[in-house]
């Protein structure tokens, strides 16, 4: 869900030592999904299946997915007529490219 709504949605997590915030959110029972509008409204419990598709329909009652997560603002507002185009690999992936010094194929 936060590669969908990247720079959309803020997700976080709230473990249950967390008191302060697990009494104002009123939770009870773990896991739990709280949608957080903002301003003064009061988060909105989440109550489907943990699946993408419930939760992807629920996020999208209060805001709009990207269509292409990946796709940096600078990319999609460019209205070059280049006929070459170059796009910023994102962080995740190129976390995944990389292997430490140490890293070894034991096989």
């Amino acid at each position: 869900m936060a590669i969908d709504f990247l720079d959309v949605i803020s997700f976080a997590q709230v473990h249950e030592k967390e008191k302060e915030a697990v009494e104002k959110l009123g939770i009870t029972k773990y896991p739990t999904i709280v949608f957080l509008p903002g301003g003064d409204a009061e988060g909105v419990v989440y109550d489907g299946e943990l699946k993408k598709a419930g939760l992807s329909e629920f996020f999208s009652k209060y805001k709009t997915p990207k269509s292409d997560p990946w796709e940096s603002e600078e990319s999609s507002s460019s209205t070059s007529s280049s006929s070459s185009t170059t796009s910023a690999a994102p962080k995740a992936t190129e976390k995944r490219k990389s292997r430490p010094q140490n890293y070894r194929n034991k096989h």
